[in-house]
């Protein structure tokens, strides 16, 4: 959303001037709605396993490598009681929707990743029998 990036710099620049840590602003409709700081289990759906690394090493004060740019999109959480099969996978593909089961968060069946978000919100739509 490069058009939030300016408003997001400039908060940054007059509210953590010296902070090295993590920032999580979080948006909804384009609009800022809350900054903490403390991260996300969102962080590593967005960029996955060279997060953690790269955190700890930020935490620590160590040189550190950040993970790739994020190409932008949708990341959708599916909770439930969810059976994923191989027709679901083959839905999603189909869609351009990859489609990656949780076995780690409690509760959480899948996670959906997405540049269309509609495509999102039908395998969503197909996994669960709900809409968004």
């Amino acid at each position: 959303m490069p058009e939030v990036e300016p408003w997001i710099a400039d908060w940054v620049r007059r509210n953590l001037t010296g902070y090295s840590g993590i920032c999580n602003i979080e948006l909804i409709g384009g609009q800022p709605i809350e900054a903490h700081l403390r991260g996300s289990n969102g962080f590593f759906d967005f960029y996955g396993p060279a997060f953690i690394p790269a955190w700890v090493a930020l935490a620590d004060g160590e040189p550190f490598t950040p993970p790739l740019p994020i190409h932008g999109g949708f990341v959708i959480s599916v909770f439930g009681e969810i059976e994923l099969r191989d027709a679901d996978f083959q839905a999603a593909e189909a869609a351009g929707v990859h489609l990656q089961p949780d076995p780690s968060t409690p509760g959480r069946a899948a996670i959906l990743r997405c540049q269309d978000r509609d495509a999102g919100f039908a395998l969503y739509r197909h996994l669960t029998g709900h809409t968004l």
